[in-house]
C-alpha cells in the first residue's frame, strides 16, 4: 500500500513502527470489523474525553462519534477507566493546530498536528487518538515488521459479503472490501492526516512527542486585556499659582486599562497682567505652558449599557507637570520678558460621565503645588509678584472613547 496514506500517529507509551509496519496498520484499519458490540460501542462514550473547539468547527459529539468509529469492536467493553484524553482545537496563523493529550496509568503522552481545515485537522485526530487508546489496532503493523516479505500475488480474496475479516497473516496484506459491500458501506474512507511540516527534528510516526517539562492540563487561551483611549479637551479657571484669576485651555490623552488609567496632559494659561500702584502703568503680563504625566486608579461608580453609555468613573490623578513660565514687562524704558521652568506636582480627582457610545462629560478640581518658585520685579522697585505656594483649578470639558474595553 502507498506510503502516502499514512498520517501522525499519537501513541500514549513508546512503541517505534517501522515503515512497512505503518502500511500493515493502515490497512489493518481499513479492514476493521463492521459492527461492533453493544458494549464496545458504548465505551467511547465512557470514555474522559474533554474537547474544544471554535464555532464552524467539529464539536464534541461529532468527535466522539469519529473516535467510536476508529475504536469499533476494539474498544474495552468495561470502558477506560483511568483513562483521560484531552484535545484542543485552535488557530493558528492562516490554519489551524491540534493538541492532543492522553494519560493512563500515570504515563502521559502528547501530540500536535497541523492543517488547513479544522474538520479534516480534527477527523485525523480521532484516528490518532483512537490508536493511543488502544494500540493493538496496531498489532498488524507490528507482526508485518517481523514477518518475511510479502510475496507476489499472495493478496489474500476480499471477505463474503456480511463477514468479519481477521486479521492479516503474517507476510500479506489484506485485499480493500469491494464497492458496495456491507464492509465498504458501514466504513467511509479513513482521510489522510493533516501533514506536518518535516524538520531535521520532527517526530516520526509511530513515535511520542515528549510533552514539555512544565505541561500542564490543557487550558483555554487568556483573554486580551480590554484596552480603551480618551482625547480630552476642557477648558479650566486657575487661581493662586499666577497673579489674580484667569481661564486655561486644556487637553491629554488617556490609556484606559482596566481600574486605571495613565494620561499625559497639556495646558495653557494665558498671560494675567500685575501692576504698581505707583507709578501707574508699569508691570507685568505672566503666562504658563505645560505638559504632565500622571496615573489615575480609577473606581466605576457605575456600569453602563451594552455600548457603555450611563457608565460613570471617579479617576483619582496624580502626577507632575513641567513647561515654561513667561513674565513680560512693560509700563517703563527697557521692559523685557523673562523665561524661567515651571515645575508642579499636581492632585486631582476627576468625574466623567459616559452619555453616548464615544463621548463622556468630564470635570475635575485640581490643586497644583509648585515646586519653582519665582518672583519678579522692576528695578529699583520692590517686588511685584511671587508665584504662589499653592493653585486651584477647575475645569470641564467632552472626551472621545476610542478602543475596546469591558464593561
Amino acid at each position: 500500500m502507498d506510503d502516502k496514506k499514512r498520517g501522525p500517529v499519537f501513541l500514549a507509551r513508546p512503541h517505534r513502527l517501522g515503515p512497512g509496519a505503518c502500511a500493515a496498520l493502515v490497512a489493518a484499519l481499513s479492514a476493521a470489523p463492521v459492527m461492533a458490540s453493544p458494549a464496545a460501542a458504548e465505551a467511547p462514550s465512557r470514555l474522559a474525553l474533554t474537547w474544544s473547539a471554535p464555532p464552524g468547527c467539529p464539536q464534541l459529539d461529532e468527535f466522539r462519534a469519529w473516535l467510536s468509529g476508529h475504536l469499533g469492536a476494539a474498544a474495552d467493553p468495561a470502558g477506560y477507566p483511568g483513562l483521560t484524553t484531552q484535545g484542543a482545537l485552535e488557530r493558528e496563523g492562516a490554519g489551524w493546530r491540534l493538541r492532543l493529550v492522553i494519560a493512563r496509568d500515570g504515563t502521559r503522552g502528547e501530540k500536535t498536528l497541523r492543517g488547513r481545515h479544522c474538520e479534516e485537522l480534527a477527523r485525523s485526530g480521532a484516528l490518532a487518538l483512537a490508536i493511543a487508546i488502544e494500540p493493538g489496532l496496531a498489532g498488524a503493523g507490528a507482526e508485518a515488521e517481523a514477518g518475511p516479505e510479502p510475496e507476489s500475488g499472495q493478496v489474500p480474496a476480499p471477505p463474503e459479503p456480511g463477514q468479519v475479516p481477521g486479521p492479516a497473516e503474517p507476510g500479506q496484506v489484506p485485499a480493500p472490501p469491494e464497492p458496495g459491500s456491507a464492509s465498504g458501506q458501514a466504513r467511509g474512507p479513513i482521510p489522510e492526516p493533516a501533514a506536518e511540516p518535516a524538520g531535521e527534528n520532527a517526530p516520526g510516526v509511530g513515535e511520542i512527542e515528549p510533552p514539555p517539562a512544565s505541561a500542564g492540563p490543557l487550558t483555554p487561551p487568556r483573554p486580551r486585556v480590554a484596552v480603551g483611549h480618551a482625547l480630552r479637551l476642557a477648558v479650566g479657571l486657575e487661581a493662586g499659582a499666577l497673579p489674580g484669576v484667569g481661564a486655561g485651555l486644556l487637553g491629554g490623552y488617556a490609556l484606559r486599562l482596566p481600574g486605571v488609567r495613565l494620561e499625559l496632559t497639556a495646558n495653557w494659561w494665558p498671560g494675567r497682567r500685575r501692576e504698581y500702584a505707583e507709578p501707574a502703568g508699569v508691570g507685568a503680563r505672566a503666562q504658563v505652558g505645560a505638559a504632565g504625566l500622571r496615573v489615575c486608579p480609577t473606581p466605576r461608580l457605575r456600569r453602563g449599557g451594552p455600548t457603555g453609555a450611563g457608565r460613570v468613573e471617579l479617576p483619582l490623578c496624580a502626577g507632575i507637570e513641567l513647561g515654561v513660565l513667561v513674565a513680560r514687562g512693560s509700563g517703563f524704558a527697557g521692559a523685557r520678558t523673562v523665561r524661567t521652568l515651571w515645575a508642579a506636582a499636581e492632585l486631582e480627582p476627576a468625574a466623567v460621565w459616559r452619555f453616548t457610545r464615544r463621548m463622556a462629560l468630564w470635570g475635575s478640581a485640581a490643586l497644583v503645588v509648585p515646586i519653582t518658585r519665582e518672583s519678579f520685579a522692576v528695578d529699583p522697585l520692590p517686588e511685584l509678584f511671587v508665584i504662589g505656594a499653592a493653585g486651584f483649578r477647575a475645569a470641564v470639558g467632552l472626551e472621545v472613547h476610542l478602543g475596546r474595553e469591558k464593561n
